[in-house]
């Protein structure tokens, strides 16, 4: 089955074994422990635990302060360095463009010499404009004013940003010419959208430009404090930072289109298109910050004017569809395959899945029922690619997530997302369309891809997947075997060894590797966040919270202390710096036209990247859907090394809250929860290794044996887990139970 957090309506409390002992750690601060020392006294530890379940937690305000937008739609300068290579060029007054608030100016002999460089502190995007007050020039026309953009200063150059040349042709925006006739307002509108931190600024004329107000209009969603109905806080900072980081990646690439509306797309440079594909990593990740934002809507309708007759839906997509587009028609015959530009039946895949996480989080039945026959038409396409041991087989024409490599043959990864797909339509099916027996055809199907990955991809000499059965080098691969824990396909002992094998083969210095060997055309060696997101939800899913914790620390923070420090990288070199990335195998028609890509065209703002935000929302505060719209839901909080932590989800009736407190050597435990109205759940209450007696409002529910006072409370692996209505209830132990009962105490 699908995993939880697209809607299972039958929870697999099996899989989630939280917390495999309990962990000492430091507790809250000084001063909270002191409060709470001297509220509780010296009574006994029930009267202790009682205490604690009778106050609340309260919210802790300061989670705002890691919020990266922009308050304004403009935002100046931060910072700024000159640069000169001679004697005859100078610059005055370089500080006066920090915030807007003076006049520099550039006397230049030689072109882009000297040079200014701004440093807007973080990731920024929109149209530049600045005011030419006066100039000098002996060159007919006017100044010519060269601008240059980079997301990473390392990869800056004074005419291209961070492109080369050659690269600089797909996207003349990072460094463009602007000429001043006159002193006068100016902008630079030659199709420069986003993706930079720094902006370098020279001369190509020789004279003398003073410029001031040297600002960027933001293009990009700019939401308010008040827009983040989901939020993050905990004990750990870099925790901290990687959410919110996350959170302003998906917020600087979420642009219009021309001629069309807003709608998130890929990368805040370069890509500013929207991969239908990536959506499955990027769009629920905004229902955790920003749900109330229209644009996840306006990108999945996008999929219906994309779809050819054979079924095919296209691997991106931008504009906009008309408002009365009709269903694809079911291909009655399959189509034989070739020569479609940007084949990737993956990506259909993935867009089966879009719908479903778009109906869990917002409850709206109306889309499903409208696209079903587009994915029911998208589903046939792929099953026309099914071989007789049941999998998909790329074609030689078709892609892959990581493109430049091969992609030709029966892909662990590939038929990973298969399987989910089609268990997914089947519940489509049993819910909106067909019924039972249209289910029961997608469900055999499902088997069917199960027994042909075990047959064909499983090793079990390693415990783990093969990445593709036409590779020769014998790869076990991250995605392939992440996605397969992710997916469902496979659980238990079989999830456990195919992690396992991933941290002791592929774990690195800055993050997980996506294969084994350095030399395989199917699979080129990088550091992927963007499948480093999915481990993340393999991991925390079967319990694995301290590993899960130290990929967030190791990858992810690496990223987010290093320039830009603010936005997720496209992707990693195994030293931690951007890759350029060489094709491995075929090229297919990208390369003739494109060639390598230089290491600073790797986007360092990339939406498919963003997937910690909700990893840490899901299972650090332990918030998840059990049902569309948040009508049922569990909060099953995982505190690994964490000392504390709270935020909320936006839901269709309100917030979602968890927050939680531990004590030194795990001396005490307490959770608030708060459900919106016309909602129930569950809520599991960590136990930390040892059996607790539990206390709800003051009440004893759990003894650590049974539930008392009819709480209805259950054991499960690493918590007690209680039944829990709406509105606000905190619960609370102090030390272990077994102590507690051996002393004689009673309720």
């Amino acid at each position: 089955m699908s995993p939880t957090w697209f809607g299972n309506h039958v929870r697999r409390h099996a899989r989630r074994v939280l917390w495999a002992g309990a962990i000492a750690v430091a507790g809250v601060t000084a001063a909270a422990s002191a409060s709470l020392a001297a509220a509780t006294g010296t009574a006994s530890a029930p009267s202790q635990a009682r205490a604690l379940s009778r106050r609340p937690i309260a919210e802790n305000p300061t989670w705002s302060s890691y919020i990266l937008d922009p308050s304004t739609p403009y935002v100046y300068p931060t910072a700024v360095s000159v640069t000169s290579k001679s004697a005859t060029g100078t610059v005055t007054n370089a500080k006066g463009l920090v915030g807007g608030k003076g006049t520099a100016c550039i006397t230049s002999t030689a072109p882009t010499d000297p040079y200014i460089t701004l440093d807007f502190g973080k990731e920024v995007g929109g149209t530049p404009e600045f005011n030419v007050t006066s100039l000098s020039t002996s060159k007919a026309g006017g100044a010519q004013i060269r601008l240059a953009y980079s997301e990473m200063l390392r990869y800056m150059s004074t005419m291209y940003g961070d492109m080369d040349p050659e690269s600089a042709a797909g996207d003349p925006g990072r460094g463009t010419t602007i000429s001043a006739g006159a002193p006068g307002a100016y902008a630079d509108t030659t199709g420069m959208t986003g993706g930079e931190r720094w902006v370098r600024i020279s001369l190509l004329t020789p004279g003398t430009v003073c410029l001031s107000d040297f600002r960027i209009k933001i293009t990009y969603y700019r939401p308010s404090a008040a827009d983040y109905d989901g939020h993050f806080l905990s004990s750990d900072p870099i925790l901290n930072k990687i959410w919110y980081g996350a959170a302003y990646t998906l917020h600087t690439t979420t642009i219009p289109q021309t001629d069309g509306p807003m709608v998130i797309t890929d990368g805040a440079k370069r890509d500013r298109t929207m991969w239908f594909g990536d959506l499955s990593a990027s769009l629920p990740n905004y229902y955790f910050s920003t749900s109330e934002a229209p644009y996840m809507l306006n990108s999945l309708t996008l999929l219906r004017c994309s779809q050819s007759s054979d079924g095919y839906i296209a691997t991106s997509g931008s504009g906009k569809c008309p408002d009365e587009e009709p269903a694809t028609a079911m291909p009655t015959s399959c189509v034989p395959l070739g020569g479609v530009n940007l084949d990737l039946g993956l990506y259909d895949m993935e867009d089966v899945i879009n719908v479903r996480q778009y109906e869990l989080y917002t409850g709206d039945t109306a889309f499903v029922r409208q696209v079903l026959p587009d994915l029911e038409a998208a589903m046939y396409y792929l099953n026309c690619q099914v071989q007789s041991d049941g999998l998909y087989q790329t074609n030689p024409d078709e892609l892959n997530w990581h493109v430049f490599d091969i992609g030709y043959g029966e892909d662990a990864n590939t038929n990973d997302w298969y399987y989910w797909a089609l268990r997914t339509m089947a519940y489509f099916e049993r819910r909106f369309g067909s019924g039972e027996a249209a289910a029961e055809v997608y469900d055999e199907r499902a088997d069917a891809v199960r027994a042909g990955m075990m047959a064909k991809l499983w090793d079990p000499s390693v415990g783990a997947f093969r990445l593709n059965t036409a590779d020769p080098r014998d790869n076990h691969p991250q995605d392939g075997n992440v996605m397969a824990v992710v997916s469902g396909l496979i659980t238990g002992e079989q999830a456990r060894s195919a992690l396992a094998f991933v941290h002791n083969n592929l774990w690195s210095k800055y993050g997980t590797l996506d294969g084994q060997f350095t030399n395989d055309p199917w699979m080129s060696q990088i550091i992927s966040p963007y499948m480093g997101g999915y481990e993340l939800l393999a991991r925390f899913e079967l319990g694995q919270t301290s590993l899960a914790l130290q990929l967030l620390r190791r990858e992810y923070g690496h990223i987010v202390t290093s320039d830009p420090a603010s936005t997720m990288w496209e992707k990693e070199d195994i030293n931690g710096t951007m890759p350029t990335q060489l094709p491995m195998g075929t090229c297919y028609e990208l390369c003739p036209a494109q060639g390598p890509i230089s290491p600073g065209e790797q986007s360092a703002s990339h939406a498919w990247s963003t997937t910690p935000l909700r990893a840490l929302s899901m299972y650090v505060l332990g918030l998840q859907p059990d049902s569309d719209a948040w009508r049922t839901w569990t909060i099953a909080p995982q505190p690994g090394d964490l000392a504390w932590a709270q935020g909320q989800v936006g839901t269709p009736n309100g917030p979602l809250i968890s927050r939680w407190q531990r004590g030194p050597s795990n001396r005490w435990l307490k959770l608030t929860v708060v459900a919106p109205p016309h909602t129930s759940g569950t809520v599991v209450v960590p136990e930390l290794g040892e059996p607790r007696a539990i206390f709800r409002d003051g009440v004893m529910i759990w003894n650590g044996r049974q539930a008392v006072g009819g709480s209805h409370a259950v054991v499960q692996a690493g918590g007690v887990e209680v039944p829990a209505s709406c509105g606000r209830h905190t619960y609370a132990w102090w030390g272990a139970a077994s102590r507690i009962m051996a002393s004689g105490s009673t309720p």
